[in-house]
């Protein structure tokens, strides 16, 4: 008789496991939802960066070019792109974000597709 209740009341690691599925992320989602998000997200900016540098090279042909960015005199990232902070490293910053967006959609695309990264990867990414 207490054998059968000892048996039925906590289930092993082995059934937990099998219970929640794959090993969740700190915020409670899922390798997967991680994974959908980081491609969403990560479209979102890397068409944000094209963008942006799209307008970078139409301000290098017309100095004159007014950005789709330029809201009024006070919210303006076509005056922010002449600036000579905006190439930091003798390029137009957003070139960064097109390098680095698109990593973000790969590591994203790798988690749907069933990879898992160790710690150290993460505190890296």
């Amino acid at each position: 008789m207490s054998t059968a209740a000892s048996s039925t009341t906590e289930p092993n690691h082995a059934e937990k496991k099998e219970q929640h599925g794959r090993k969740g992320t700190a915020g409670g989602y899922s390798d997967r939802q991680l994974g959908f998000w980081l491609i969403g997200a990560g479209l979102i900016a890397l068409i944000s960066s094209a963008i942006l540098v799209y307008e970078r090279l139409q301000i290098y042909i017309d100095a004159g070019h007014s950005t789709v960015c330029d809201i009024n005199a006070l919210l303006s990232c076509g005056t922010v792109m002449r600036t000579p902070q905006a190439e930091a490293f003798g390029f137009p910053n957003p070139f960064i974000g097109l390098v680095g967006f698109s990593i973000v959609v790969t590591i994203g695309a790798a988690m749907m597709a069933g990879a898992q990264f160790k710690k150290w990867f993460w505190v890296c990414a």
